[in-house]
């Protein structure tokens, strides 16, 4: 047999191998998360020892090592399950994986085995070694739920402005400065609120959170009054999608709400009622399945009384029963309908917008 065909024998024993390591992981989380602990045992340490682990990467084999822990978590033997976390976040090693583990460990001490403080202090060391995972984020959430539960929200705000200072330019950043945010609104700190919002859209213009920011200051300026402002935030939650399609990136969770929101400051603060039924259409023509669709003809037919355009209205009411026979508001198109018929002002019939 010629060297290269040794070669290729040789890829295709270890592409047979790893095949098999790979088919066999699968099984051993079946058996997981159908709670068949002990053969799962079984099948994560098979997985793990002599030829078998041969194809396995490293990540791999500490993934299986994560999972020997987690199934003792599971069964109750939570002095097992720490020291199978702690493993893995030793030797100063740094991965998803060890933050997970790390994580574990914080719950474990904090739910089960009531060492709330401890739990606590392990969640901050997975934020503080590895601000750059996803558990460092839940551990934060962790922390705040916390403090939130026992009702001392200042103390929330003191663990943040303690810890911001260590984790300022790290990928967890934003995440302080929102949650920051939220909380000093949540004090009546509206001024404080605004500046830790502008802090996340300006300073993480590409972060997940940017969206929450700006949804968050359009809700704040809109409770001050601030409508023009409101509306500015708002335009920038729909231009973020309009963007996202070009570019082929996310579309934000707020956009429709956003949408619909501009339509009702138009309509209810800035009698701007004109402007107010383009935004409602525009919203109907970019989200036809939206559950507010129904809600976005009401306000238009509402904007139509408002000018006084009683025909206007007929036809908006006409349409919304055609269109959406089981909206909440085809009796009060029949009402209005009838009292347009009977010689009522159209302004006399406004109701309220559908918020």
């Amino acid at each position: 047999m010629s060297a290269l065909a040794l070669l290729v024998a040789s890829g295709c024993g270890r592409d047979e191998a790893r095949y098999r390591w790979e088919r066999a992981l699968l099984a051993a989380d079946r058996l997981a998360d159908h709670e068949d602990y002990r053969a799962a045992r079984e099948a994560y340490v098979h997985l793990s020892t002599g030829d078998m682990a041969e194809p396995a990467r490293e990540a791999e084999l500490r993934y299986v090592q994560y999972r020997l822990a987690w199934l003792s978590e599971r069964e109750g033997d939570y002095r097992a399950a720490v020291l199978g976390y702690q493993e893995l976040w030793g030797n100063e090693q740094r991965d998803e994986i060890a933050a997970k583990a790390m994580y574990r460990v914080g719950y474990i001490f904090y739910e089960p085995l009531g060492r709330r403080e401890d739990g606590l202090e392990v969640w901050e060391r997975v934020m503080t070694a590895m601000p750059d995972t996803i558990a460092a984020g839940k551990a934060l959430r962790e922390i705040l739920s916390h403090y939130d539960r026992e009702g001392v929200p200042r103390e929330a705000l003191k663990f943040i402005e303690r810890l911001y200072p260590r984790l300022h330019d790290t990928p967890i950043d934003d995440n302080l400065m929102y949650r920051y945010g939220q909380r000093l609104r949540a004090l009546g700190s509206e001024d404080g609120a605004e500046k830790a919002f502008r802090r996340v859209i300006d300073d993480h213009p590409t972060s997940g959170l940017v969206d929450d920011a700006q949804w968050e200051l359009a809700d704040l300026y809109r409770a001050q009054q601030r409508f023009d402002d409101a509306l500015l935030i708002l335009r920038f939650i729909t231009e973020n999608r309009e963007e996202s399609w070009i570019v082929g990136s996310y579309d934000s969770e707020y956009v429709d709400d956003a949408r619909f929101q501009r339509g009702i400051i138009l309509l209810d603060a800035l009698n701007s009622h004109e402007e107010a039924e383009r935004e409602f259409w525009r919203f109907l023509d970019e989200f036809p399945e939206s559950i507010l669709r129904d809600d976005a003809r009401w306000n238009i037919i509402q904007s139509r009384l408002a000018r006084e355009d009683g025909d206007g209205a007929r036809d908006g009411c006409a349409e919304l029963t055609e269109v959406e026979p089981e909206s909440r508001w085809v009796d009060d198109c029949e009402t209005i309908v009838a009292a347009l018929n009977q010689g009522a002002s159209p302004r006399s019939l406004r109701r309220e917008a559908a918020d």
